[in-house]
């Protein structure tokens, strides 16, 4: 299990859109590199900075209310970027074969679930915090 796409939610919604993106895209890029995984950087910037975007926007247009199906909603949308852009990277990238990329979808999926759960599982607790509630 990975904890980063909690965190890539947790960012979109505390930070919005763009820095939401930045902080995503460019931590997990990191962590990639730093775990070894360096081959993977370049896919994980975009799809991760793509998924905080959505999520965060997704959330936005909530307005004020900042409203769980909001959330629940864009962390969705943002895990099904997750799922094809990872699968894409390894059918084109990596296998060369959209077949064999299948074999990462469940496991992915696992790992959305997760993040989307613990994500905003995570934002919702901040938010009970006066000065996060406040300034974020």
């Amino acid at each position: 299990m990975n904890a980063g796409d909690a965190l890539v939610i947790l960012s979109a919604f505390i930070l919005g859109p763009w820095w939401g993106a930045f902080a995503a895209g460019f931590g997990s890029a990191l962590a990639d590199i730093l775990a070894g995984y360096a081959i993977y950087a370049p896919a994980t910037l975009i799809i991760k900075a793509l998924m905080a975007l959505v999520a965060a926007s997704v959330l936005q247009r909530a307005k004020k209310q900042k409203s769980l199906k909001h959330s629940v909603i864009g962390g969705i949308l943002a895990e099904l970027i997750m799922i094809t852009g990872y699968y894409l990277f390894t059918a084109i990238f990596m296998t060369g074969s959209y077949t064999a990329a299948l074999a990462e979808i469940p496991g992915n999926a696992v790992q959305a679930i997760f993040g989307v759960v613990v994500g905003t599982s995570l934002f919702y607790a901040l938010m009970r915090i006066p000065y996060v509630r406040e300034h974020f």
